[in-house]
């Protein structure tokens, strides 16, 4: 299981990935394909987690975007019943604040029965 981001530090102004796949999440069941795919912040433990970005390949209205609107977010490989392998969120932080930090979190819903799959959030802190 790989992490979301490459490190968990980053100073102001540096720009950086945030990615959501199938290798960021444990002990995912067989299921051919993802239903959907999200990224999820939550700034301070007192507040929930927000949804930042979400995928759903199978909907009419397939993508949502609750980003900052200097982040890039990308969606790729959610189309088709075999979608395991390739579907992801690409989100670029650009230009990163100390606002930015927080605990980040993907999550990954399968069929037949639905059921969720969260990675292990990662706290990104400013240098």
């Amino acid at each position: 299981q790989q992490s979301i981001v490459s490190q968990l530090q980053y100073s102001s102004g540096d720009t950086f990935n945030i990615t959501c796949d199938a290798s960021r999440f444990s002990g995912l069941k067989t299921a051919n394909y993802f239903l959907s795919m999200s990224l999820w912040r939550q700034v301070s433990p007192q507040d929930t987690f927000i949804n930042i970005a979400a995928y759903e390949p199978l909907a009419q209205l397939n993508t949502t975007t609750n980003a900052p609107s200097q982040w890039q977010v990308n969606f790729s490989g959610g189309e088709g019943f075999s979608n395991r392998n390739i579907m992801k969120i690409v989100v670029t932080v650009v230009n990163y604040q100390c606002t930015d930090a927080g605990l980040y979190k993907c999550q990954a819903i399968l069929p037949s029965p639905i059921t969720p799959y969260e990675t292990m959030p990662v706290n990104l802190t400013a240098k």
